[in-house]
Parts: structure tokens; C-alpha cells; sequence
């Protein structure tokens, strides 16, 4: 039994697992069965020629296969991607509203405020800002009556608005993206259910797939590496893998990984 705490976006999910081991399952026998031999890997095809493929299966009775990413999901990570990129400009603006109203002047500041907000222009991460309001809230100060020093009133809702959306965001953005997550998963342990129920053997490219996907180089201008990056991420190969591997086990099916031959020629 295990229970595990997953933090998606700004919530904790909780799941039970529960494991009963009732032996060491029956081997199929390999006299006679069936192989069946996976290549991983992703290759774009574009979205009207199938989209992306993370593997190739072929049978030693003739039968061959595509494993391709879903289109939807496909679709929904470009969606997540959207959502991410716009909480990144709201926390931009956010920025720059509190260092504009620092700058400004119009309003003295306490000495801790000065201090936390000396590098605001620095920061990358909206925590800085939230963890920034949690301690504003417990020192805010007003202005006199005649107006003079309008203190902070407007400024500290404008950010707390920022904070409410943002979170948000975040919330829909998280979630959208276990969904797409969980989507593939089942696509994956559904094949590889499958594919060991219908095959006595599975062989699979022992492949390390790093090497398909290293950083962009510095004349790489075109952005065909993070096209690689991203497309590997949406294939997730790796998951495959397991996937296949982990169903080969429950099923008695015999799984096999070999080492990749790439050529020279690529």
C-alpha cells in the first residue's frame, strides 16, 4: 500500500496505490510465439500526414504498426503552452506596474518594502511576488487624511487581482495538462496491452534518446532545435517503453531490450 501526494499546479492531488503480488506470473511458452519488435523514436509527419510517431512495430507474422501521439493531445499541449505564456505577460506587467509605482515616488516606503522590492525588474518567478504580498499583508500602510500620501491601497489591490487570475491560470493550466498527460499514458498501456497479450515475445530498442534532443546550438537560428525538444517531450518515447514493459510483465509475456544500431550516416 502507498499513498502518494502529487502537486499539480497550486493543489495536491492524493492517490492510493494498492499492489498484490500473487506470484511470479506463468511465461508464455517460446516455442512456437509470436515476436514482435519495437523501434522508439519520434518522427514528425505534420498534422495532415498523421502528426507524430513515437514508434514503429513489426511482427514476425506480418503485422506492422504506427504508434503515433493522438492529435488532441497535440493540440491541447499548444493550448497549455498559450495559457503558460499568457500568465508569463500578466506577471510581466505585474512587474513592471509595482516597479513603476516604486519609481514614482509618490509614496514613501517602509525599509522593509525597500528591500524586498530592490531586484523586482530580476525576478523570473511569480512566487517572489506572491510571497511578497503574503508579507505586505501583514504591513500595509495607509495614507494621511489630506491625500498627500495615498499610501498603498491601489497598488496592493492591483496586485492582489493579479495574484487571483494568475492562480487562475495556473489552476487551468496544470490541469489541463495532467489530462493531456493521462490521455497519452492510457493510449500507451492500452497498445502495449495489446501487443503482449497477441505476442509470446516483445523486443524494444534499448536506445538512450537523449542524443536526439540536445540544446540548440548557437547558430541554430531557425528553431529546429526546440521543435526537437518539444516534439520529444509530446512523443515521450521513454513512456512507451515503460508502458510496454510493464504490461509484458503482468501478462506473462517475455520483454526484451537490444541495443540500437544508428549509423553513421544517421
Amino acid at each position: 500500500v502507498l499513498v502518494v501526494a502529487k502537486r499539480i499546479g497550486p493543489r495536491l492531488e492524493w492517490n492510493l496505490l494498492l499492489t498484490v503480488d500473487d506470484g511470479e506470473a506463468a511465461m508464455k511458452p517460446v516455442a512456437g510465439c509470436k515476436t514482435l519488435a519495437v523501434n522508439l523514436g519520434w518522427r514528425s509527419f505534420g498534422i495532415d500526414d498523421g502528426g507524430l510517431r513515437v514508434g514503429y512495430a513489426v511482427g514476425s507474422d506480418g503485422y506492422r504498426e504506427d504508434v503515433r501521439v493522438p492529435p488532441a493531445f497535440i493540440a491541447g499541449m499548444e493550448h497549455v503552452r498559450g495559457l503558460g505564456e499568457t500568465r508569463a505577460k500578466m506577471f510581466e506587467q505585474a512587474k513592471r506596474t509595482l516597479k513603476d509605482w516604486i519609481e514614482s515616488d509618490a509614496v514613501p516606503l517602509p525599509v522593509w518594502l525597500e528591500d524586498e522590492v530592490k531586484w523586482v525588474g530580476h525576478w523570473r518567478s511569480p512566487k517572489k511576488l506572491v510571497r511578497l504580498l503574503g508579507m505586505w499583508k501583514g504591513g500595509r500602510f495607509e495614507g494621511d487624511e489630506s491625500r498627500r500620501f495615498p499610501g498603498d491601497v491601489e497598488i496592493f489591490e492591483t496586485l492582489q487581482r493579479w495574484k487571483k487570475q494568475d492562480v487562475h491560470l495556473w489552476r487551468w493550466e496544470s490541469g489541463e495538462r495532467e489530462r493531456l498527460l493521462r490521455m497519452r499514458k492510457d493510449v500507451y498501456r492500452v497498445i502495449a496491452a495489446k501487443w503482449a497479450v497477441n505476442y509470446g515475445l516483445v523486443i524494444v530498442t534499448d536506445m538512450d534518446l537523449r542524443v536526439f534532443a540536445q540544446k540548440e546550438a548557437p547558430e541554430d537560428r531557425d528553431g529546429k532545435g526546440r521543435d526537437v525538444r518539444v516534439s520529444q517531450r509530446h512523443a515521450a518515447p521513454s513512456e512507451l517503453r515503460a508502458a510496454i514493459k510493464n504490461g509484458c510483465s503482468t501478462r506473462g509475456t517475455r520483454f526484451e531490450e537490444v541495443k540500437a544500431v544508428v549509423s553513421k550516416e544517421g
